[in-house]
């Protein structure tokens, strides 16, 4: 993999754990204790695969973002990036478990040739974004309808009106509650220290397991007696 580009920046686009926990049920039982945990742990993950890419990076929360609608608040954050002097950036937020350095570093590759780059979600979203300086508009960029399943289609719309060249990352699926985590986690490696804590943590809620038919984790993948939570970061 060739280094990544120093004319391009990382930015996490997130709120934080409290706040994220307030908007999504992340944890078994509705647990606010575990969903706050959960979401902090997202986070953590996000900005370690951050580091992990090479790239600079800037991380905005909801204390950094300026805006009334999400769309102003990201559009706000890519042009304070771009005014910092940096000639390319990626988006990325917390919700891809499937997301890892080499995929940025891919997609800070194809962006060198490309004016847009998106990477789409089974929900219609996307979980990155690379974007170049020249072919930033900032009021079209605002008028997406952020946060729908309408979002991957409205940027390729809007850079074929502009004729933009645009290459496509596969598609990951993201999490927005429990149900997808439950999902997600079984495509993690085994030793992943996010899966070992969230299977320790569904464990801990033996009520639920026992009586949840739908509980994705196969039954000889882990046993009650012999979990142990992975230390803290």
């Amino acid at each position: 993999m060739s280094k990544p580009a120093n004319d391009t920046a990382l930015l996490i686009f997130t709120r934080t754990a409290a706040a994220e926990a307030a908007n999504k049920n992340l944890a078994p039982q509705k647990s606010a204790k575990s969903n706050t945990n959960i979401a902090k742990r997202l986070i953590q993950r996000t900005i370690q695969t951050a580091a992990e890419s090479g790239l600079p990076c800037i991380v905005f929360t909801e204390a950094e973002q300026k805006g009334n609608s999400f769309g102003e608040k990201l559009s706000n954050a890519v042009q304070y990036v771009f005014e910092k002097g940096f000639q390319k950036l990626i988006v990325i937020g917390n919700d891809c478990l499937q997301l890892n350095k080499a995929h940025i570093q891919e997609a800070c590759i194809l962006l060198q040739t490309n004016d847009t780059i998106l990477a789409p979600t089974t929900k219609g979203g996307v979980y990155l974004l690379g974007i170049t300086k020249n072919s930033f508009d900032k009021k079209s960029f605002e008028n997406i309808s952020w946060q729908s399943a309408s979002v991957y289609i409205e940027l390729l719309y809007a850079a074929s009106l502009k004729n933009l060249s645009v290459s496509s990352l596969q598609v990951f699926d993201d999490v927005s509650g429990f149900r997808d985590l439950k999902k997600q986690i079984t495509l993690l490696f085994f030793a992943d220290v996010f899966r070992k804590y969230i299977i320790s943590l569904v464990a801990s809620f033996q009520h639920f397991f026992y009586n949840n038919p739908f509980f994705f984790f196969p039954e000889k993948q882990f046993s009650l007696s012999g979990l142990r939570a992975p230390p803290l970061y």
